[in-house]
């Protein structure tokens, strides 16, 4: 029955009697290391904690020992008290009497440092990929503000170049801290600023606009004036017929 994991070294087996006898010695080392950890089943029958199922050809096989010396080691630890064991034609049940008392701590110990082990594993690798994730979170966060940074100043640049294709041919150059206010606030596109343009063009030969009577460009803008019908200019022959009319030719 193959084992996996480790097992403790009982410190007082120094004192043991058979500790300098190296046959013996290493054959019950090696009994207590393959001897299950907890019960499990095997062919129908439950292996208790501190047995193990094997033959004298497996200790043969797994320890270097001869089958002779073999069989004087385990009537030698049966009649000391360290192991008992049960035979059949088939396989030979060994139970370590002592073991409890060689490895019942140090299971428990081992699960537990071991269970903490892995708890401190998991956590330093669940704090190392919030960490992570929280630089790349910053990274993303940074390089979105640098976009945003970028693209505000890409508007600005563009408000500025408009802003200056309104004002420049704006006959009323009042309050320019103030227009520039509405004409960010109003954020005209290309297309609304021809429309603007174009506008600003025809009232600025209305009679209102020729006698100086001009609003200031923040009213203007703020006013939506371009939206303004402009008023009918009387033609000559239009201006004759009223003049007739009145009497006044």
């Amino acid at each position: 029955m193959n084992q996996q994991g480790w097992t403790k070294t009982w410190r007082q087996m120094e004192d043991w009697e058979w500790y300098t006898t190296p046959n013996m010695a290493h054959l019950f080392q090696h009994l207590v290391r393959r001897a299950n950890h907890e019960d499990k089943k095997w062919q129908g029958q439950i292996i208790k904690r501190g047995q193990l199922i094997t033959s004298l050809e497996s200790l043969k096989k797994q320890t270097g020992i001869s089958t002779k010396s073999i069989r004087t080691c385990l009537k030698r630890l049966k009649d000391t008290g360290e192991i008992s064991q049960k035979t059949t034609n088939r396989f030979r049940l060994i139970t370590i009497t002592k073991y409890n008392t060689y490895q019942g701590d140090g299971q428990a110990a081992g699960k537990q440092g071991a269970g903490k082990g892995q708890t401190r594993g998991k956590q330093g690798a669940t704090n190392k990929n919030d960490k992570n994730d929280k630089n790349d979170k910053n990274d993303k966060n940074d390089k979105n503000d640098k976009n945003d940074k970028n693209e505000d100043n890409d508007k600005e640049a563009k408000n500025t170049v408009r802003f200056d294709k309104f004002y420049q041919p704006y006959p009323r150059k009042t309050n320019k801290q103030a227009a520039v206010k509405a004409f960010n606030k109003l954020n005209p596109d290309d297309a609304l600023l021809e429309v603007m343009l174009a506008a600003l063009e025809q009232q600025k030969l209305s009679d209102q606009w020729q006698r100086k009577i001009i609003p200031h460009p923040a009213t203007w803008l703020n006013g939506r004036r371009w939206t303004d019908e402009m008023p009918h200019e009387e033609t000559i022959t239009e201006q004759g017929a009223r003049l007739k009319k009145e009497g006044k030719i």
